[in-house]
């Protein structure tokens, strides 16, 4: 297998490369975005005619949109005949000269250019213009063309002046601004859609900057105007630093101060020449910069809620013998200046942005087509002239926004419900690290193992280049990714996001920047995936199909850069990532063989095998065997996967199979026990007994006096015949494994016995479950002490014995502990306890993998379930009985607390156990799990009580942040249950108080 060709895809894929995906019907601001149409092609390739059943003015309106919307791809560019232009720039000038005639023709100009006045009551849309609207749009949906589409904004306005349709740049300049008001109340007032809609704001910002230094709109003055209808592009940049300040001082939010702070400086680069760097330093950069003084990134390592990375590796067996003498850093060492997220990685560069000779390869703030713009001189048509803005610059004229209005005036009326930075904010993951010193040695020995592309890309690219290559990568993935309209017309697409990310090298200057800028789009592509979650903007199922285009599209290039980027992050990251970058890494990785038809060197399953097969805790080896695990649960065939896979690694078969914490022994032969599980095996699976007559039964004084089997024995025996379906399906898998001359055979009873397994077991639970409940119920009284607590226990006892059946596959115990929880066969408290391994076990050695996450799952179901209970459906509920909002939330957040008081306290009893600085693999999945749950139940409460039901209105969410901090779930709060001094504990209380 020759691994340099990449994948081939699942069936439906091959022999399929197809065109752009319909990657420009980008319409952030009419839901009715037409189609993408193709013209036919004449000497002008904007000219054409289209289909011509539907209604000729939607035709017309598709075409341009297409048109449009293709004037700054960039594909097909060719060699610039001015020499002071880049290819770019003169092969957009050159659409931009052959589009604008088109466009203003007779026979569409009035169906185009026609607008209502700005004075009537019209729809901004209509104000602008149907031309108007698209151009906006487009500016403001292709993170790539900024400049084409300020550009295109002057050609048609030039070539529209003295006619009824003139003013068109004024037309588009009032809109972009209505845009950027909407978009920042969205954010900031709604708290919703923030990735899509701060990209839309940061673009058009930059498009108004672009638009100043063509000479539309005014960049600077020297004397700021008190005027808000006679504002340059500078003063609002300044008013968005004051409004930042305003926010974080006066109304106590720094994550919506943040925002109006990444905004100014997204735009800060474009008006770089156009304002004088004294004004930049002093009005925007330095009021910022103390602005972020007192900023705390949540991706600080060890300690940001949503960190990717440990404080420092963690301690494992496989750097034993490694040197730790310089590891005596001081808990408490100043890591103010440390550059952990995007928003501090922004400041850096804008401050490095042309000082101490600093300088970058990223010309898209710098880009000129219009320098390339010609059109016929009016006094003499034979005469071909530049185009060139020929009127006063306009002032900005500040718009309707109730953000600006509630910030500047205190306008009571509204409220800022921006409480995070999800989607805005980003972390740092450098997986091919930082560009060479060439003053270090050892990065000079190791430059005979790279190849010349990644060489380029390290060499070539430094700290400020990668900033903007991440940003731009990170804007274009926002931009297409797949949505569908209210009308059922679908944007972007995981194909579509790759064919753009395969043009980001045009907007960098060089020969060849393309040249191992695979390098640059994988490593971010991977860092993302490393940090998504449930409540990404950037969802990991997006971002993995992304990666997965881009090998179809170039395999030459992308599948021997991806496996090097896995080999980097494996080799030099595994031990300091958190547990959940690590999932998400399987989960991907997993996905990736899946539809490559587990095409991967051979060489890597022998290095990942020394790894899996060991005993002892191993991120590495961890990573390995949930990446195994995941591809064994999503193959019908696991023995495809040895073939393909790792043919010559046959120990990592073993590891396809989840391993167990806690074997189930069958109990001795002719035993009471054995012949209470037979007897029930025999009426649950082959009689099907009536639950009724089962539970009169089991709890008889016959079945209690003869059984002798421990203090749960009910419960015991029950569920370990109840997961009868998941013991015969492991089973199966297992000897499906093992090397037969019947192989094929052997498959097939496997597929039978774990047919809907799931499925059975489920239905089964549900059938039962009166006389489980009873079971854990009557097992609890012989118990004795508080029923509940025993009950609480019993249920923990019952999860344990399932997780011994269901161990080996993920899904399925997923499943069933949400079939339990929403049965309520066990509790929320129950979960917490077998989770955390708080069922008598001593010592306590490990904890239920991804322990967080079945929390997480038992608050969301615990959540619903006392919604149904305030609310049940169907029944009509009077005013005075009906939960209110303020009640349901009270009782929602006293569960919460109780839940995480218990859940704090016993993981700072486990984490106690060492006195280490440096985490063990109990101690980071302990931390990095309650972080996890601390958040993602606090999301889970926020997203639920917003959207209120039945009687319930929905609760706003600064109403929900004050509800946090008077019933004691905000960060300080709970930071105050960590107790003791020992490193983890204090490493655990530093995360919470920024919870």
């Amino acid at each position: 297998m020759d691994h340099r060709r990449g994948g081939r895809g699942g069936r439906h894929h091959r022999n399929r490369r197809g065109g752009r995906g319909g990657r420009f019907r980008h319409q952030p601001y009419n839901s009715r975005g037409p189609r993408r149409g193709r013209g036919g092609h004449s000497s002008n390739r904007f000219g054409g005619s289209g289909p011509t059943q539907l209604d000729p003015e939607t035709i017309l309106v598709r075409q341009v949109a297409s048109f449009i919307s293709r004037a700054g791809e960039l594909k097909n560019l060719k060699p610039a005949a001015n020499a002071e232009m880049r290819p770019v720039e003169s092969t957009t000038a050159n659409n931009i000269n052959d589009l604008t005639p088109v466009l203003c023709a007779q026979d569409k100009v009035e169906m185009l250019c026609k607008f209502q006045a700005p004075e009537t009551p019209a729809k901004p849309i209509d104000k602008a213009g149907k031309l108007g609207h698209l151009v906006v749009s487009c500016a403001a949906g292709l993170p790539l063309q900024t400049p084409c589409y300020a550009a295109l904004t002057l050609s048609i306005h030039e070539q529209l002046k003295g006619g009824p349709y003139q003013g068109f740049a004024k037309r588009c300049v009032d809109y972009a601004m209505r845009n950027i008001g909407r978009d920042l109340d969205v954010i900031l007032l709604l708290g919703k859609e923030k990735a899509q809609a701060s990209c839309r704001a940061k673009l058009l910002l930059r498009y108004l900057a672009i638009l100043g230094k063509i000479g539309v709109v005014r960049s600077f003055e020297s004397e700021a105007s008190a005027d808000p209808n006679k504002m340059t592009v500078f003063d609002l940049l300044c008013l968005m630093v004051d409004l930042a300040k305003a926010a974080g001082e006066q109304h106590k939010n720094m994550a919506a101060a943040s925002v109006l702070v990444f905004l100014v400086l997204s735009t800060l680069p474009y008006i770089v020449g156009s304002v004088p760097p004294g004004a930049i330093s002093e009005k925007l950069l330095s009021p910022i910069e103390s602005f972020l003084q007192a900023y705390k990134s949540t991706y600080a390592p060890g300690v940001g809620m949503t960190a990717v990375l440990l404080k420092e590796e963690q301690a494992e067996e496989d750097d034993a013998d490694e040197d730790d003498d310089e590891e005596e850093d001081d808990d408490d060492e100043d890591t103010s200046g440390q550059v952990c997220d995007s928003l501090q990685d922004l400041f850096r560069s804008c401050k490095n942005l042309g000082q101490n000779g600093q300088s970058t390869r990223f010309c898209l703030p710098i880009d000129a087509p219009w320098k390339g713009l010609l059109r016929p001189n009016p006094e003499n048509a034979a005469e071909i002239q530049q185009t060139t803005f020929s009127e006063e610059a306009y002032y900005l004229s500040l718009p309707e926004c109730h953000t600006i209005a509630h910030l500047m005036q205190g306008d009571s009326q509204f409220k800022l419900e921006c409480f995070n930075l999800e989607g805005i904010v980003f972390g740092r993951l450098p997986i091919f690290g930082s560009p060479p010193d060439p003053e270090d040695e050892e990065d000079m020995e190791e430059e005979a193992a790279k190849t010349e592309q990644f060489k380029a890309y390290e060499k070539g690219f430094g700290l400020m280049d990668r900033y903007f290559v991440a940003e731009t990568i990170r804007d274009c993935l926002i931009s297409h990714e797949s949505s569908v309209t209210d009308t059922g017309l679908e944007h972007g697409g995981a194909k579509t996001a790759a064919e753009e990310l395969m043009s980001v090298s045009e907007v960098f200057s060089g020969v060849n920047p393309a040249f191992g800028f695979e390098f640059a789009i994988l490593e971010n592509i991977l860092a993302l995936i490393a940090q998504a979650s449930e409540v990404s903007a950037l969802r990991q199922t997006y971002l993995s199909r992304v990666l997965l285009e881009l090998v179809r599209l170039d395999p030459g290039r992308f599948s021997s850069a991806l496996a090097s980027g896995l080999g980097n992050l494996f080799n030099d990251y595994m031990p300091a990532l958190v547990p959940s970058a690590r999932e998400n890494l399987s989960r991907w990785f997993c996905f990736h063989l899946a539809n490559t038809e587990y095409q991967w060197p051979t060489a890597f399953w022998k290095i990942y095998e020394s790894y899996a097969i060991k005993t002892t805790a191993s991120s590495r080896g961890a990573f390995v065997r949930r990446a195994l695990n995941l591809m064994a649960e999503n193959e019908s065939n696991p023995t495809h996967i040895i073939s393909r896979c790792f043919s010559e690694s046959k120990g990592l078969t073993n590891e396809l199979v989840g391993r167990t914490r806690h074997a189930v022994e069958a109990y001795p032969a002719d035993c009471p026990m054995d012949s209470l599980e037979k007897e029930l095996r025999s009426r649950i699976w082959d009689k099907e007994e009536d639950p009724s007559l089962l539970g009169e039964f089991l709890m008889g004084d016959e079945v209690a006096s003869k059984a002798n089997g421990g203090s749960w024995f009910r419960t015991e025996v029950l569920i370990r015949v109840l997961m009868e379906p998941a013991k015969q399906a492991k089973e199966a898998m297992v000897a499906s494994l093992e090397p037969s001359g019947d192989d094929e055979d052997k498959m097939d009873e496997g597929e039978g016995a774990a047919k809907d397994f799931q499925v059975t077991i489920s239905e089964a639970l549900i059938r039962y479950k009166q006389v489980l409940m009873g079971a854990i119920n009557k097992d609890a009284e012989a118990n004795g002490g508080g029923h509940e607590d025993a009950a609480i226990s019993g249920g923990a006892m019952l999860l344990k014995q399932m997780e011994s059946f269901a161990s080996f596959h993920s899904g399925l115990l997923e499943g069933i502990v949400a079939c339990l929880v929403r049965q309520k066969i066990v509790g929320f408290f129950s979960v917490l306890k077998w989770a955390l391994s708080d069922t008598g076990d001593a010592p306590v050695t490990d904890v239920v993998s991804r322990w967080s996450r079945y929390a997480t799952s038992a608050v969301r179901e615990r959540v619903v379930a006392m919604d149904e209970e305030s609310n049940p459906a169907g029944m009509t509920i009077d005013s005075a009985t009906a939960a209110t909002d303020e009640a349901f939330c009270g009782q929602v957040m006293t569960m919460l607390f109780q839940g995480l008081q218990y859940a704090i306290k016993r993981v700072v009893a486990l984490l106690s156990t060492s006195t280490e600085k440096k985490l063990n693999p109990l101690q980071v999945e302990l931390l990095q799990g309650m972080k996890d749950l601390t958040s993602g139940s606090k999301s889970i409460l926020i997203t639920y009580l917003q959207q209120g039901k039945g009687t319930r209105k929905g609760v706003l969410p600064d109403d929900i942040e004050k509800a946090f901090v008077q019933l004691n779930l905000s960060g300080p709060a709970l930071a105050q249950l960590c107790e003791g001094q020992q490193p983890a504990v204090v490493l655990l209380r530093k995360s919470l108080e920024s919870s």
